[in-house]
């Protein structure tokens, strides 16, 4: 089933959801909802297919949702199958977001905010390696970036642990982010693999290039094979001069091509990147513990006519009255005039003599 075919349009329904707005045009599709049944609920929807290859997808996602509990981890509120029309779709306390995807069609990531943002990342892949979990589909694509740089991840339909992987031989994930021994063997996906497409994503937030372009176009088999061969012949991916020196080692040292000579533990990562706290943190950093801001949570915005009359000087303050001020002002703004016209009068007069 194409993605036209399983887009859905505002007004659609699915389960007791009726679609607003599309949030999101690429994977993973998006969008606004509302309760048929309860009024004021609101969900964010995603939305994918299924059939008897992908129902194994829908597992993995419920089961991740069900047993992780993160910052970056968006909250289940409810999942349904739609058979007929080839769809699983999970609706999710809403938030507003905007994929790293489609923010770098913007230009790259400063080196501040990426760390940010990707710090965030390195503590949930950490969180899921100590539940010897992987994560196994890390991409721009699947990280959102709220207006106060949190992290939403998405993706969970293809978290696994290593068991699980090696009876499925799903090679999951994207091309571009997958280390060699994973492209060279289905069972090789460990922590160091993770580790890898962590050094591709945080290379593609600071240069808004992606790590090996070469492998996202052909068949899948072609793609595998071309990009087997392109990084395991490839040096370490390197940001370039204007990224600082601790920061462009560590991205070397998480894309190194050989998994021997790699930093292996998603730990190891974000400790490095604590180490230099002092060099991206902001002064205004959100806390971990509010990732993002429920949209049906959010204030009204109110105006607070007392904060202006606050400001205003009365007569009982010592002001002069409003009526000394209005004629203040009118005295002014025709000596004003008066000062206007008379230097137009003596420049016409200059011209034309």
């Amino acid at each position: 089933m194409s993605q036209r075919q399983r887009s859905r349009r505002p007004g659609d329904r699915l389960g007791d959801w009726v679609i607003d707005e599309v949030l999101t045009y690429t994977e993973p599709l998006l969008y606004a909802a509302h309760n048929a049944n309860v009024v004021d609920k609101t969900v964010v929807l995603k939305v994918a297919p299924w059939d008897k290859a992908t129902a194994a997808l829908h597992r993995r996602e419920l089961f991740a949702l069900r047993t992780l509990s993160h910052n970056t981890i968006p909250t289940r509120v409810d999942a349904g199958v739609e058979a007929e029309d080839g769809l699983r779709w999970c609706a999710f306390e809403p938030f507003r977001a905007e994929s790293l995807a489609d923010q770098l069609l913007r230009g790259p990531l400063d080196h501040r905010t990426a760390c940010r943002v990707l710090s965030r990342v390195a503590d949930a892949l950490t969180h899921l390696h100590e539940r010897d979990l992987q994560f196994r589909d890390l991409t721009p694509m699947n990280v959102f970036i709220t207006d106060h740089e949190s992290v939403v991840l998405f993706g969970m339909d293809h978290v696994m642990d290593p068991a699980d992987a090696e009876r499925s031989g799903d090679l999951g994930g994207s091309v571009s982010y997958m280390a060699p021994e994973v492209l060279a063997d289905r069972q090789g996906h460990g922590t160091a693999a993770e580790v890898y497409a962590f050094g591709c994503l945080l290379y593609e937030a600071l240069t808004a290039r992606a790590p090996f372009p070469a492998a996202t176009w052909g068949r899948q088999s072609s793609r595998v094979q071309r990009a087997l061969q392109w990084k395991t012949r490839a040096r370490p991916l390197d940001p370039g001069d204007g990224t600082p020196d601790w920061l462009r080692d560590l991205i070397r040292k998480c894309t190194h091509p050989d998994p021997e000579r790699r930093i292996t533990d998603a730990f190891v990562v974000r400790e490095w990147l604590e180490s230099n706290r002092s060099d991206w943190q902001s002064e205004q950093e959100p806390t971990d513990s509010v990732p993002f801001v429920p949209v049906a949570n959010l204030p009204p915005l109110r105006v607070q006519p007392e904060a202006f009359l606050a400001a205003i000087p009365t007569a009982g303050a010592g002001a002069p009255p409003i009526s000394v001020l209005y004629v203040s002002a009118a005295a002014m703004g025709c000596v004003a005039g008066l000062a206007f016209s008379a230097v137009v009068m003596l420049a016409i007069d200059t011209a034309g003599g």
